[in-house]
């Protein structure tokens, strides 16, 4: 499980001893911003569009490959329609979420090319800011006329 960000700078050590990699991106995001996501007084800054974080889940994904890793990521990342379509971007393939989440996750997928999502990807990549992040993607959405599907 790569839950915390030295495993990052770690991965080809990692890649000598485990055949895949899990990303928890609920702990990673919670390590990597310093937010403790159950604690009321600080969870508000707890933001999954950090452009920190999805640079550092994108390096994960290179990295693996890389390496050589198979790369799955688990986590509430994965259950997220923004996100999701990112992590697809990204290479992700294998995404663990709850059940409540495959069908808009799926029908949003079947409706994007790989090429719209690299594009996307590279747009998003270069935003300083967890809105501005949204903000991208909401008007990809609205361009495809899936801006309805997104309530973020």
């Amino acid at each position: 499980m790569l839950e915390v960000p030295v495993l990052l700078f770690q991965l080809e050590e990692i890649a000598q001893l485990v055949d895949f990699v899990s990303v928890g991106s609920n702990d990673l995001t919670q390590y990597l911003l310093a937010v403790d996501r159950n604690n009321p007084q600080v969870s508000g800054l707890f933001e999954i569009f950090h452009p920190g974080i999805l640079r550092a889940m994108h390096r994960a994904r290179v990295d693996c490959d890389k390496y050589g890793l198979d790369v799955s990521v688990c986590g509430e990342l994965a259950g997220e329609p923004i996100v999701a379509l990112l992590l697809v971007a990204m290479g992700y393939d294998r995404l663990s979420m709850n059940q409540g989440s495959l069908a808009m996750i799926n029908y949003l997928l079947r409706r994007v090319s790989c090429e719209e999502l690299q594009n996307l990807l590279q747009q998003v990549l270069s935003q300083t800011g967890g809105q501005d992040v949204r903000e991208v993607v909401r008007a990809f959405l609205v361009s495809l006329g899936l801006g309805n599907l997104v309530n973020h």
